[in-house]
């Protein structure tokens, strides 16, 4: 059963597509790798990550986008509204129960915590010059996990830390 206490809404720009989630997000993603950089056209995509069943649209529908990942090899399929082009969430096959949903398209993008027991930043070996990265936040040069699903060594700077 859904816990309404925990249900967000979010939508695309012109308010043809909408979703919700009934969790907080298991994980949420900084990532600064270029396929995020071109993706959002920003130095970083704030990725929310939620389980299949925690994820659903409730009105319109979006069209797909496949895009083949450099790293693994595997599809990641990006939904957008079809009308206005806002992207709104990707499922990557690599993470066949996830739902990643692009942060800024909830209503409310500040809903859910964000500290370093849920938030970690990916692909700093990519980020842009100066970009700035909170203290105690867990970082990785490339993605969390490898390939073969083992954790990378993450990094906790102790002082704010700005890519050079």
């Amino acid at each position: 059963m859904k816990d309404e206490d925990l249900t967000q809404n979010g939508g695309c720009l012109c308010g043809a597509v909408r979703f919700e989630v009934s969790a907080e997000p298991y994980y949420v993603a900084v990532c600064s790798c270029t396929f995020c950089q071109r993706l959002t056209g920003s130095d970083y995509n704030v990725e929310s990550m939620f389980r299949e069943q925690q994820f659903r649209l409730t009105q319109g529908e979006t069209k797909v986008f496949t895009y083949m990942s450099d790293g693994s090899g595997q599809p990641v399929r990006i939904h957008f509204c079809v009308d206005c082009g806002t992207y709104l969430f990707l499922r990557p096959d690599r993470f066949p129960d996830c739902v990643g949903v692009f942060s800024g398209s909830f209503d409310d993008p500040s809903w859910f915590q964000r500290d370093p027991t849920t938030v970690g930043y990916f692909f700093t070996s990519e980020a842009p010059r100066g970009m700035m990265i909170p203290a105690g936040f867990d970082t990785y040069t490339g993605h969390a996990k490898a390939l073969d699903g083992t954790f990378n060594e993450a990094k906790r700077h102790s002082d704010p830390f700005m890519v050079k």
